[in-house]
């Protein structure tokens, strides 16, 4: 019998938000026959907790906070701390493909708008497909 695939769910935070509640049932009701869960989070809290009762196998890989801290509407070209945000976000990016391959993961499942950026070009790097679950308003 094949392996289960091992995806790798990513989210930006560890807050309890409804995509982050999404989340957790979808990991927690998976046939794990079919699918071998693996959650990345880019930090601790409230879900981390959450996903480690429920038996979820759950990796914190920090996001520095210059990057995590950033709304989407803060986004642009027109001060230095872009151009240091888009550093280290690649930076975060180049971990989290390492971390995917050390894993041996087979696809990527990002599930908030950070977790899709940062997801998605990881994915690329790593040469690993990526589902991009867009949870925004």
């Amino acid at each position: 019998m094949a392996h289960p695939m091992r995806v790798l769910y990513i989210d930006h935070t560890a807050k309890i938000g409804g995509g982050e509640m999404a989340l957790l049932n979808l990991v927690r009701y998976v046939d794990p026959n079919q699918v071998k869960p693996i959650v990345l989070l880019f930090e601790e809290g409230p879900l981390a907790d959450r996903l480690r009762l429920a038996g979820v196998e759950i990796h914190v890989l920090p996001l520095d906070a210059a990057v995590a801290h950033a709304s989407k509407g803060s986004l642009g070209f027109g001060s230095l701390r872009q151009i240091k945000a888009l550093w280290l976000t690649m930076r975060h990016v180049t971990r989290v493909a390492s971390f995917a391959r050390h894993r041996q993961v087979d696809l990527f499942h990002t599930n908030s708008l950070k977790a899709d950026i940062i997801g998605g070009l990881a994915g690329r790097m790593a040469r690993i497909p990526v589902i991009w679950h867009v949870r925004d308003r």
